[in-house]
């Protein structure tokens, strides 16, 4: 062992012992035990071969314990004892659990975060904010089941073989609307209303407009013009 180990071997054992070679700190106790019950109050009720102890759960034990569980725990003199680990699942455990108090920030630096699972990932919370500068989702199927949407932004651009839109109410407000079909067929059962200040139409080939009845009104002027014009 070189001067450098000896040096820091010393300044270990002075900041461990006191001047007459007695610790100057309480030695933890480490044991194991079974997951007795779980209580209303966050502690953890465990049996093991010295009996029954009521702990608390360390901050870096993420798993929360279960009955039937195989834990580690700790025993200090000042602070109590803690359950620091899950060893072993108990035959009732169900579904293992990270269990955090308080606000919980998981950061990655210089890196990408991937959670992958080969069955359903589920997300439940009471808000979800999600800030990125770009999103991307890829599925064979999406679903959206929700009760109000509100969607704002600067440009829209959807690219789709068919869309199907099915509901009580269409409303549309547009400053400027556009419309291009190859072929564009349209059913109204009741009555069908444009209102406009100025209304044209045009066809290259053929307008056609049939009813029973047609009327055709103006108030000041109605013109007809064309090479042939035939009445009846």
């Amino acid at each position: 062992m070189g001067a450098r180990e000896d040096r820091l071997t010393r300044q270990v054992l002075d900041t461990l012992l006191s001047s007459d070679g007695t610790p100057t700190f309480a030695p933890a106790v480490h044991f194991t035990a079974r997951v007795a019950a779980l209580r209303d109050d966050g502690t953890v009720q465990l049996h093991s071969n010295a009996g029954e102890n009521i702990v608390r759960v360390g901050a870096s034990c993420l798993l929360s314990p279960a009955p039937g569980d195989l834990v580690a725990a700790v025993s200090t003199r000042d602070a109590g004892s803690f359950v620091i680990a899950v060893l072993e699942r108990g035959p009732a455990a169900g579904a293992s659990r990270l269990s955090f108090c308080g606000d919980v920030e998981l950061s990655v630096s210089g890196g990408n975060l991937s959670l992958t699972t080969d069955r359903r990932m589920s997300v439940s919370a009471s808000e979800c904010v999600v800030e990125a500068g770009s999103v991307q989702a890829s599925a064979a199927r999406v679903s959206l089941f929700y009760r109000t949407l509100d969607a704002v932004g600067e440009a829209w651009s959807v690219s789709v073989g068919q869309l199907k839109l099915v509901g009580s109410l269409l409303s549309c407000v547009f400053d400027r609307e556009q419309h291009f079909a190859r072929l564009h067929l349209r059913t109204t059962e009741g009555l069908d209303q444009v209102r406009a200040q100025s209304l044209d139409y045009e066809a290259r080939d053929v307008a056609r407009l049939h009813a029973e009845n047609v009327l055709v009104t103006g108030s000041r002027l109605v013109k007809t013009t064309g090479g042939q014009i035939h009445m009846g």
